[in-house]
């Protein structure tokens, strides 16, 4: 799937992506948004559902978001937006 937009955070001089993917239709009628975050040392992924594209992209981002607030990394103020 083409990755639709993307974000880069610092963490310790090394970047952090979260990308998501353009929300697609499923098999079931809902949209999904697939969405990888690239760590130095792993990958997070998944996907989130909504009514339509924008909820489903919207879900996504705030897992994310989510997943990056509660990193060890953010709680001990090493994971940046930008430096």
């Amino acid at each position: 799937m083409p990755v639709f937009v993307e974000r880069r955070f610092e963490l310790d001089e090394k970047s952090i992506v979260a990308r998501f993917n353009k929300p697609e239709k499923a098999a079931g009628g809902e949209y999904q948004c697939q969405y990888t975050v690239d760590w130095p040392d792993h990958q997070d992924h998944g996907y989130a559902c909504g009514e339509d594209g924008v909820q489903a992209l919207m879900l996504a981002m705030k897992t994310v978001h989510i997943g990056l607030v509660e990193s060890d990394a953010y709680k001990q103020g090493r994971l940046t937006l930008w430096q």
